[in-house]
């Protein structure tokens, strides 16, 4: 589950809450897509399909009810420098925070700049090789 502020923020939905997901369902060796640039002059953009390699939680964090500190992704064709503690060509990606307007009221949400490849709609999926 996404972390919310704001009256109702949590039923908001994906495009009113600027591209990111109320919940958000992984597991390794999930195909997830990025849903934002997040590093665009080494290729970590928009739509680019990659797989899960972890899932991470700090010492402090219970599993089963706090989001996950980072999500480890593999990226094979990965030409940036090496992250502390990964394997080359796995990037840790970390949640972002975006503020938005619900029924009138300030909100934002937290989540993780991902979604799963199995739901992408048909228009999305338009000139993807899969």
């Amino acid at each position: 589950m996404a972390r919310h502020i704001g009256p109702k923020a949590a039923g908001a939905t994906e495009d009113e809450a600027d591209n990111l997901t109320p919940k958000l369902y992984l597991c390794l060796d999930a195909q997830v897509i990025l849903t934002t640039n997040l590093w665009t002059e080494i290729g970590l953009v928009n739509s680019l399909i990659r797989t899960i390699y972890d899932i991470s939680w700090d010492s402090n964090q219970n599993p089963t009810s706090d989001l996950p500190t980072r999500v480890l992704i593999r990226f094979d064709d990965y030409k940036g420098p090496a992250f502390l503690g990964c394997p080359l060509g796995v990037v840790p990606v970390f949640t972002i925070t975006r503020q938005f307007k619900f029924k009138g009221y300030a909100c934002s949400r937290t989540q993780f700049p991902l979604r799963l490849v199995y739901i992408i709609t048909v228009h999305k999926s338009q000139g993807l090789t899969l």
